[in-house]
């Protein structure tokens, strides 16, 4: 029994973290909500924004949703063009991360003619690729079940919102297809967050730190920006451009930005994997966007940049992914956000900044040279290995 309680406490940490039904959509009735939504995820109802295509209740074929082509599109790329297509969206909380394996769901044309099909893709690369397309050989009432693996690095350790788009073409118009039983699969983890900052009241201090971890307060100390709270916008901050710098490379050469900084304790390092953060602008007034830079490199070359759509109280988030050499084993690290527009005074709104990563314990130089010694005796119970058991 003494080991069987850690045997079973560590199949229960497998299960829980095994892939499973992140969102579903079995559309009672037709409706458009999410039936089942996992633990720390938020979901969207299925809809068409910014599609030209129709969304409707499948009368004919109850239980089901009916995707109604507006555009003649005969094929897999001119649905895309088109845009004939609807979507749903998933949402990880605070402090989560989504690994996506695959979606499944059931597909019938609404007559006979053909041919009709799907094409799946996601926000993922900005809808740039298909993740899978195939024709649909049934007419209702008979759904054909299709699954799709979602594999690659790209759907896994998602922090910000994600939207997967269902596309249909058929060879005319008011023509469609009907769907069912959408079920988005995989699994919501713990992002390890190493240091936030969800700016409460405007404040400029994280408001989580991991153990083993210093992390300063959000400053503009030395930059020729400024940060204030957002009287206008509540818990998040604001930075304001001083000079004008309508793209990011005068906001860098202006020195437009604030920052922050981490730091691990002795004896620890830190493997950082992503920057995720919410940001909206001031005013209508565009382009507006954002660059990230980092004392890595002396804050030298752009780690990511991207222009922001929306205006407060509307954020948008983003994720910057932090995986490569440089980003590893570190002892410390400032990140420095630039902020740009087209004139002085305005300037962008800030939130929920999460560094994301592992703290780690340097190795004492006595097990290293403990596993150094060991290295060579069992080198030589090897060589004297008797024949045959080697």
């Amino acid at each position: 029994m003494r080991h069987l309680l850690p045997a079973l406490t560590w199949l229960l940490l497998i299960a829980s973290a095994s892939p499973a039904a992140i969102v579903q959509y079995a559309a009672p009735g037709g409706s458009f909500d999410a039936t089942t939504i996992a633990a720390n995820a938020a979901a969207s109802p299925l809809n068409t924004t910014g599609s030209a295509a129709g969304l409707q209740a499948g009368a004919v074929l109850p239980d089901t949703v009916f995707l109604q082509q507006s555009i003649t599109s005969p094929d897999a790329a001119s649905a895309v063009l088109n845009d004939q297509y609807f979507q749903f969206s998933v949402t990880p909380d605070p402090g989560y991360k989504f690994n996506f394996t695959g979606l499944t769901f059931d597909a019938a044309r609404g007559g006979a003619s053909t041919p009709r099909g799907w094409v799946l893709r996601s926000s993922l690369d900005g809808f740039g690729a298909d993740i899978d397309t195939e024709v649909v050989p049934t007419a209702t009432p008979n759904l054909t079940n299709y699954s799709v693996a979602l594999a690659g690095a790209i759907f896994s350790d998602v922090l910000a919102e994600t939207t997967f788009r269902l596309y249909s073409f058929a060879p005319s118009p008011s023509v469609g297809m009907f769907y069912d039983n959408l079920t988005l699969n995989g699994s919501v983890l713990p992002a390890n967050a190493l240091v936030k900052y969800s700016a409460p009241g405007g404040s400029f201090a994280p408001t989580e730190v991991s153990g083993n971890l210093t992390a300063s307060d959000l400053n503009a100390n030395d930059s020729g920006a400024g940060l204030q709270p957002g009287a206008v916008f509540p818990d998040t901050v604001f930075l304001q451009q001083n000079i004008t710098s309508p793209d990011p490379a005068s906001a860098v050469l202006n020195n437009q930005y604030f920052e922050f900084s981490v730091a691990a304790e002795a004896g620890f390092t830190m493997d950082l994997t992503s920057l995720t953060f919410d940001v909206a602008r001031g005013g209508a007034s565009a382009p507006r966007g954002w660059v990230l830079r980092s004392s890595v490199d002396g804050y030298a070359t752009d780690i990511a940049t991207e222009v922001v759509a929306t205006t407060q109280p509307n954020l948008s988030s983003f994720n910057v992914d932090l995986l490569t050499a440089s980003y590893q084993d570190l002892t410390d690290a400032t990140f420095r956000v630039y902020g740009y527009g087209p004139s002085t005074s305005i300037g962008l709104f800030f939130d929920n900044l999460v560094l994301n990563g592992s703290v780690q314990a340097i190795p004492e130089p006595t097990t290293l040279a403990a596993l150094g010694a060991g290295l060579p005796l069992l080198l030589l119970r090897r060589s004297r290995a008797p024949a045959g058991l080697s």
